[in-house]
């Protein structure tokens, strides 16, 4: 079932009517006008609908600056689960308040983190004003328009009490893997831990068909870590036991809530619980029935593990950018680009190929881990590449001085304006691994492949708008995986290739 109610983007208020338009994003900058027509129809629904606003909108629409031009005018929360968004949004809007982990701020007392601070020293904010955590605090808790990382936000709400307001969801679509990953316990059992289950009586397999035996051993891990805790003095490993602390009782507190929700695997040396869906004891505390999701990849069955059964206003916005600018080359290759059939020296001399005859502009190349190693060996271009742990030194390196690189999970959070980057080169369609357990039962859900098919498109078109980043910009997209074309016939019958993707596919016969 299809819950969206899709309203008329013409239809509301005029212009000179809506008072989204007086003050904007209260950068001084003016709207463009599919951002007027957005705010038009944002002040004509707000209030209408027992459910938040959905607002799909690509790359140059400019989400940013509605949701801070909402909240401006109605109050509330802007959440966001990228902390490279927040540093946009913080670059954007200097006085914006912002709440995000304990570690991301400065102890000016201690002259150390504060979350290590709080811990080793019991320290509550400072005594000369100058505690930037109490300040943000302060400041929300006055009534000051703020904005969290979605898990100091469910964090602030539940420790206080508060109830949910007014929010705004930016990148709403990845709400499901913050919640998931937040409410999923996944450890080895070392020889504390087998100490422990015997205290309780437990094993570890008592622990896979009850509910009951799960809780015991989370509380009592929690109580563990809590005393590991008050023995340590290593901020770092400070750092790691909270961690692990918050992870815990977040998993307890969803498990115990909706069991049902839950898969647990256990063995004599792992222990892994996990929601098969979001659940919803974490989505209350962040999701609001006034406010605004908003994506350039929400799909419809996101919406609804997101927002239940509930209808929701929708709206799509498109792209404000011309579609010979974000041009989307499909060249198949000749062979197989399932992981274990892959011509890797064949698939090397193609990126190569297309790198060399593009003049050699900056090109990102979008690989998986996996795939990115086996390719290494093969280029015979200087290339940037990175490993799990200096990502971040390679994006920069690029961004400096351009090139060629290689990467893995750059699908989103990469602002690759202008020159940055001309070209992309999408190796392969990177589909959910069927190997995993959670996967292969979140597969075996009646809307199964439909949400495998919806996982593809979303990085697919994620990894497309790291290039072309407003009207004016273009980038040239080449997709080498030759099962694009079952891909966009699937998506599209399932309403998950809006029509301004689709039209900038070329290569296409079908």
């Amino acid at each position: 079932m299809n819950n969206r109610l899709t309203l008329d983007l013409s239809s509301g208020t005029t212009e000179s009517g809506n008072p989204l338009l007086q003050t904007f994003d209260g950068s001084g900058r003016n709207p463009r006008p599919t951002q007027v027509k957005a705010l038009d129809w944002i002040h004509t629904n707000i209030d209408k609908h027992n459910a938040p606003l959905v607002i799909e909108a690509g790359v140059g629409c400019g989400k940013t600056a509605l949701l801070r031009a909402a909240q401006l005018h109605y109050g509330g929360s802007i959440a966001t689960s990228q902390n490279t968004l927040v540093s946009q949004y913080k670059s954007d809007y200097p006085n914006l308040n912002v709440i995000i982990g304990m570690q991301h701020y400065r102890c000016h007392e201690y002259l150390t983190r504060c979350g290590y601070a709080s811990q080793r020293y019991r320290c509550r904010g400072g005594v000369d004003g100058r505690c930037e955590m109490r300040n943000v605090r302060d400041r929300f808790s006055q009534g000051v328009p703020t904005l969290f990382n979605t898990m100091s936000l469910y964090v602030t709400r539940k420790r206080n009490g508060l109830p949910t307001d007014t929010t705004y969801v930016d990148e709403a679509h990845q709400l499901i893997s913050v919640a998931r990953q937040a409410s999923t316990y996944s450890n080895k059992l070392y020889a504390a831990d087998k100490t422990l289950l015997r205290k309780l009586n437990l094993s570890p397999a008592l622990l896979r068909n009850s509910e009951i035996n799960v809780c015991k051993f989370l509380t009592a891990k929690i109580e563990a870590l809590e005393g590991k805790l008050k023995k340590e003095r290593q901020p770092d490993k400070i750092n790691g036991i909270l961690d692990s602390i918050q992870n815990t009782e977040f998993t307890l507190e969803c498990f115990e809530n909706e069991p049902e929700k839950y898969v647990v695997n256990s063995t004599e040396n792992s222990l892994l619980v996990t929601p098969i869906v979001t659940p919803r004891h974490f989505l209350k505390r962040i999701i609001a029935d006034r406010g605004i999701l908003t994506s350039a990849t929400l799909l419809p069955h996101d919406v609804k593990e997101i927002l239940g059964r509930t209808q929701y206003p929708y709206m799509d916005l498109g792209t404000s950018i011309p579609k010979e600018n974000r041009r989307i080359v499909w060249t198949p290759s000749p062979f197989s680009h399932r992981a274990s059939e892959i011509d890797i020296p064949a698939l090397a001399k193609r990126i190569e190929d297309i790198y060399i005859s593009n003049g050699r502009k900056n090109t990102l190349v979008h690989a998986t881990y996996s795939l990115m190693y086996k390719l290494l060996p093969y280029f015979r271009e200087p290339i940037i590449w990175h490993d799990e742990t200096n990502k971040q030194d390679a994006i920069d390196r690029f961004i400096e001085n351009g090139g060629l690189m290689i990467g893995a999970g750059m699908s989103e959070g990469l602002d690759l304006k202008g020159d940055l980057c001309r070209v992309q080169i999408i190796t392969t369609l990177q589909f959910p691994n069927i190997m995993d357990p959670w996967v292969a039962k979140r597969k075996a859900l009646l809307d199964g492949e439909e949400w495998m098919i919806g996982e593809v498109m979303k990085v697919l078109r994620q990894q497309v708008g790291r290039g072309t980043r407003g009207e004016n910009d273009h980038c040239v997209n080449y997709v080498l995986d030759n099962r694009l074309s079952s891909v966009i016939q699937k998506a599209r019958k399932m309403g998950m290739c809006p029509n301004h993707f689709f039209e900038s596919i070329e290569g296409w016969n079908s």
